[in-house]
């Protein structure tokens, strides 16, 4: 029984071209051949890897797809195959389909060769999605996803392949067309089988080629359009020019509507002059190179889109290759220029029109000169590359140092000179190939070599300066020291003993706190300032070929400290302690100099020491230490101060001297910075500190008196008087006195040696009336009595007064004239 298969599925629809409406649904097309039975009707081809050919014509005015293929399938059956095969059992399970259709222009089967094959123009458009199994022997969808295609009014011949045995119908000729729906399928009209070509077995036509036909069906709908033909003008296109892509469809689409897409898939729009089908695209960059599609749309259906890949051409700018500084008439040759011909010239980096020839420069007098080309690529011309030539002076030979020394087998560094950078190096005096590269010298043999080197200035080459270079024979020897430990400070003698000469160069490198005496001889004298172990090191030259480096290193001891304190306070004839305030503790031996003081204690060699000087001025005190090979003398130069002047006098310079009187003392000599002290202190009460001091002698018999001065360095005088005290206490009085008003003798009063206590005065006329009494005696009796002169005559006087803690009395007469 004949099966008829319809569409498990309709592909999704694209808009069309056409405005016909869509099939109402998939169609499906069955060869309806009396029902064959294997090996009757139904023939099998061998071996496996068969096909069999059928054509479908679309009537329709609008294009068809094939959706699906159906084929007769066999589960299992008992077929004959003749000779020598036989009867053999067959089963299509397991099979795969797959389904061809021929292009136009493709070539194949049923034609000997060449075979169906995508290069030979058939376009594979689908397979079974998996093998193939059916339950019983009959008509079988095979495949479900076909995308065979037949324009409208077009008839389109395809291939059924299987890489098992193909089953077809014949070799009786059945009908030859079977329609449905404006579509005939046609199996036998121009059907072929066969085998499908392998590497080992050649396709060739079978001699019953159209006797057998296609036994299946097929199921159909309406397709969307084909997809757009596209022409792009230019392409490519040159950077910054505009394009053009114009697409085209089918006749049979009537009314297509395209759209663009750009290389982004952003739609382009049309320009105000573009027609519908075209789009001018302008100011083209290398960013909008890339793949553009069109689809159309048939009012109903929207084709797959066309896609064609637009370059933009950016040509970079050429390379130039030679010769573009010339000293002064040079001759002149023009550049090469490396790029796609033709170049063209210019005298703009922009704008102007392309010279007619290349360009000639003028080397005779000193002066430069651009041009610009540029290339030519997919006839897009590039950026300009400028030409810039110069014509220069030719500059002096570089300054160079030569001739140069080394040692045999020693490091040679690159030579150098002073010129314009790079230099230009060579090994011959005149040609040779430069090189930029400064050449270092072979030192490996003993010998002379000579060197060439130009600067360029301007882009002209100089003349060319010669180095000499020379390698000698190097020294050899030694240091040999005076000694190899020293104490800080002190020198040492170096000398070099080896094969140099007297007169060759001696480089002696020094420590940073070593004080060379000497310098660039064979022997030298060093003085170290700081301790430690010191590197001294040499190195010896022949004619600038220098020794290896030769290295004595010398132990300099830390010269022992000790620091003396004496102070400033040194004063002559008194003791003072000498000691150190620091010392170095690993000290041997401590070796004093007082310079004549008298030593009068010491508990140690550092001391302290107890020390007196009898004479001012400066002292040298000398202390020699001694430390293992150190031996170092400090001196310190203390200044001895003399004793301050303690003399004084008085303003009574003899006696004498009462007691209880007030005497001005005043030392001799007032210096700034000094003290001042009096004694006894109570004769001078609160001003005893004071250079210049009255003092009050309460003592009676005799009194010492004393000054001790102690000026600004603490030293300390004293000096003293002893004076003889009585106690005073007589009182004289005049005899007469005349209270005149002439202002001499015109008053009466005691005369007072001392300092007796006056307590009364009383003064009587002869009837023995007083007449004037006083406690205060102040200026004394004037003559007068209540106001009132008295008479002249002789009158009497009493006094009660203490003296020298005593109570005394006198009376005596006294006359008043007038």
């Amino acid at each position: 029984m004949i099966k008829k298969l319809s569409s498990r599925f309709a592909l999704g629809l694209l808009a069309a071209c056409s405005s016909l409406s869509a099939l109402a649904q998939p169609w499906t097309i069955t060869t309806n051949y009396t029902t064959p039975s294997p090996g009757t009707l139904g023939l099998f081809i061998t071996p496996p890897g068969q096909f069999v050919t059928f054509s479908v014509k679309n009537t329709n005015t609008y294009p068809i797809k094939i959706t699906e293929i159906g084929n007769y399938h066999i589960n299992s059956a008992n077929v004959n195959f003749g000779p020598p095969t036989g009867t053999k059992a067959v089963s299509q399970n397991g099979a795969t389909y797959t389904l061809w259709e021929e292009g136009p222009g493709s070539s194949g089967a049923p034609t000997s060769a060449p075979d169906i094959r995508v290069a030979n123009g058939w376009r594979n458009c689908g397979s079974s999605i998996s093998p193939v199994t059916a339950t019983a022997n009959g008509l079988t969808t095979v495949i479900t996803n076909s995308f065979g295609f037949v324009a409208p009014g077009q008839t389109a011949r395809f291939a059924l392949a299987i890489d098992d045995t193909m089953f077809v119908f014949g070799p009786n000729p059945g009908p030859s067309t079977f329609s449905n729906a404006g579509v005939d399928l046609l199996p036998t009209l121009g059907t072929y089988s066969g085998q499908l070509p392998s590497t080992s077995i050649p396709f060739n036509n079978p001699p019953n080629a159209g006797l057998f036909q296609f036994l299946g069906s097929i199921t159909f709908d309406k397709s969307e359009p084909q997809p757009p033909v596209i022409t792009v003008t230019p392409n490519p296109v040159c950077k910054g020019e505009c394009v053009e892509i114009t697409a085209t469809c089918d006749t049979y689409i009537h009314n297509p509507v395209y759209t663009f897409y750009d290389q982004n898939g952003n739609v382009l729009l049309p320009g105000p002059t573009d027609p519908p089908n075209k789009r001018t695209k302008c100011n083209m960059q290398p960013s909008d190179a890339g793949n553009y599609s069109v689809t159309v749309t048939d009012g109903t259906l929207t084709s797959a889109p066309a896609g064609v890949k637009i370059g933009v051409v950016d040509p970079k700018p050429p390379m130039i290759d030679g010769k573009v500084d010339f000293c002064l008439n040079d001759p002149f040759t023009p550049v090469t220029v490396i790029g796609s011909a033709p170049f063209n010239y210019y005298y703009t980096q922009t704008g102007g029109s392309p010279l007619p020839f290349v360009p000639y420069f003028n080397t005779t007098t000193a002066n430069e000169a651009d041009f610009w080309v540029s290339q030519t690529v997919n006839g897009c011309p590039s950026p300009r590359t400028n030409i810039h030539y110069r014509a220069a002076p030719k500059p002096n030979a570089p300054i160079v140092t030569t001739p140069i020394y080394y040692c045999e087998n020693s490091t040679a560094s690159q030579l150098s000179a002073n010129g314009q950078k790079p230099l230009k190096w060579y090994y011959q005096p005149t040609g040779g190939i430069p090189s930029q590269v400064a050449p270092t010298p072979n030192t490996t043999k003993l010998d002379s070599f000579q060197y060439y080197v130009t600067q360029t200035v301007d882009g002209c080459e100089s003349d060319r300066s010669r180095i000499d270079v020379v390698v000698a024979r190097k020294p050899n020897g030694l240091i040999l020291p005076s000694r190899t430990e020293i104490c800080q400070g002190d020198t040492v003698m170096l000398g070099y003993y080896g094969s140099a000469f007297p007169t060759s160069g001696y480089n002696w490198n020094y420590p940073s706190d070593a004080v060379p005496m000497s310098k660039d001889s064979n022997t030298v004298v060093v003085a170290f300032d700081s301790a430690g172990l010191h590197s001294i090191k040499l190195t010896v030259g022949i004619e600038d070929c220098h020794s290896p480096e030769y290295i004595q290193q010398i132990q300099v001891d830390a010269k022992p400290v000790a620091i003396i304190e004496s102070g400033d306070r040194i004063c002559e004839n008194q003791r003072v302690q000498i000691s150190l305030s620091y010392y170095t503790p690993t000290i041997d031996s401590f070796f004093w100099d007082f310079d004549g003081g008298v030593v009068s204690n010491a508990s140690t060699d550092q001391g302290p020491y107890g020390v007196t000087w009898s004479t001012p001025g400066k002292k040298n005190i000398q202390l020699r230490l001694v430390d293992g090979v150190c031996n170092v003398t400090y001196i310190d130069t203390p200044n001895v101060h003399p004793k301050p002047d303690a003399t004084f006098t008085l303003d009574k310079t003899s006696g004498p001297y009462c007691y209880d009187d007030s005497l001005l003392f005043t030392a001799n000599t007032i210096a700034s910075g000094s003290s001042y002290s009096w004694t006894p202190a109570r004769f001078f009460d609160i001003y005893n500190n004071l250079p210049t001091a009255y003092g009050h002698l309460d003592y009676q018999d005799t009194a010492s008196i004393k000054l001790t001065v102690t000026d600004q360095y603490g030293c300390m005088n004293t000096e003293a008087k002893v004076l003889q005290t009585k106690p005073c206490c007589e009182v004289l009085f005049p005899t007469a006195f005349s209270p005149n008003h002439d202002g001499k003798n015109d008053y009466f009063h005691p005369i007072i040696m001392g300092h007796q206590e006056i307590r009364t005065l009383k003064v009587m006329n002869r009837w023995g009336q007083t007449v004037y009494e006083a406690v205060n005696i102040g200026q004394g009796w004037d003559g007068t009595m209540n106001g009132k002169e008295l008479e002249m005559g002789t009158y009497y006087y009493f006094l009660s007064y203490k003296c020298a803690g005593k109570s005394m009395e006198q009376k005596g007469e006294i006359v008043l004239v007038h």
